[in-house]
């Protein structure tokens, strides 16, 4: 659903994804992707025009199933946990993916949320 709100979770020194998701409109139709443009990036909290990492997107085969995977390598994860000045466990940002329609109509945001970046052990 677009403007969904979903929970990352992620553990420092592993790669984070990919993970597959898929945007519809309210009936289930997909959203055709094709032209479109995903971005996707993380933050910290309150700060969302202070981008710390950016989301790797890939849209599927067929962009017309409204399908696409994000995710985040190992050593942007990493980097993710060297914010932690506190050693706060976990390292709580925000995150939010917006879709560019290739008809040029305003972007929109399709995915958002807190993203936990664990240092140690999860709970």
């Amino acid at each position: 659903e677009v403007g969904a709100r979903v929970r990352l979770e992620m553990a420092h020194g592993a790669a984070f994804g990919p993970y597959a998701l898929s945007v519809a409109l309210a009936d289930g139709t997909p959203i055709d992707l094709t032209d479109a443009v995903l971005r996707g990036s993380l933050w910290r909290p309150g700060q969302p025009f202070d981008t710390v990492a950016d989301l790797v997107v890939g849209v599927d085969a067929d962009p017309t199933l409204g399908a696409f995977t994000i995710g985040l390598t190992s050593l942007q994860v990493a980097e993710l946990a060297a914010l932690d000045q506190c050693k706060k466990d976990p390292l709580t940002l925000e995150w939010g993916l917006y879709l560019e329609p290739a008809d040029g109509t305003a972007a929109r945001r399709v995915f958002y949320g807190p993203a936990l970046v664990y240092l140690g052990a999860r709970p």
